[in-house]
């Protein structure tokens, strides 16, 4: 039984396929998917008389398999997640005498990170930090303690006491062109 290399790149086996077959196969035999139909239909009959399965064939066991077992741990997780959502804080009164370091890092008061709105990219703020070990996790905690130099905000934030100027004079601005509008 020689093997041959089609022009698509098609392994096939020239006994298997062309042994009795009718005018309109070897039409089809010269279209990929014919070429495709033929070798599964040679497939299928080598294993209705008992022989070994092929390769894709058993990849799609494994694929099922895989499937029903991702399929499990899934639910699993899903049931997890929905206890985790219901354990998270709503607004800030849920979270004020929560645990410190907060251990959401996906709250948006959280200074563990900073999600880019436009393009989703992720910042780590304390980089080579782990969430457990920040001087301090939320800005509201920080907001609350009222006000502060530029250098304790910096440290706290991760940031340079000029990047603090910078970000108050740009709220400031701000504050006065919205009560202009007024």
């Amino acid at each position: 039984m020689g093997r041959v290399l089609c022009e698509h790149g098609l392994n096939m086996c020239l006994d298997e396929v062309v042994e009795g077959e009718s005018l309109e196969e070897e039409e089809r035999r010269k279209t990929l998917s014919g070429k495709i139909q033929l070798l599964r239909r040679s497939t299928q009959e080598r294993v209705e008389k008992g022989g070994r399965r092929s390769r894709m064939e058993i990849f799609r066991g494994n694929l099922k398999k895989s499937r029903k077992e991702l399929g499990l741990s899934l639910a699993g997780l899903t049931e997890e997640l929905r206890v985790v959502e219901e354990n998270r804080p709503r607004n800030r009164k849920d979270c004020v005498k929560g645990n410190r370091p907060c251990p959401w890092a996906g709250c948006k008061y959280h200074l563990y990170l900073d999600v880019n709105p436009d393009t989703g990219s992720i910042r780590y703020n304390f980089p080579g930090f782990d969430v457990d070990e920040l001087p301090v996790s939320c800005a509201l905690d920080v907001a609350d303690v009222g006000s502060m130099d530029g250098n304790v905000v910096g440290y706290l934030l991760n940031v340079s006491r000029e990047a603090v100027r910078v970000t108050l004079e740009s709220a400031v601005r701000k504050m006065i062109v919205s009560l202009r509008e007024v």
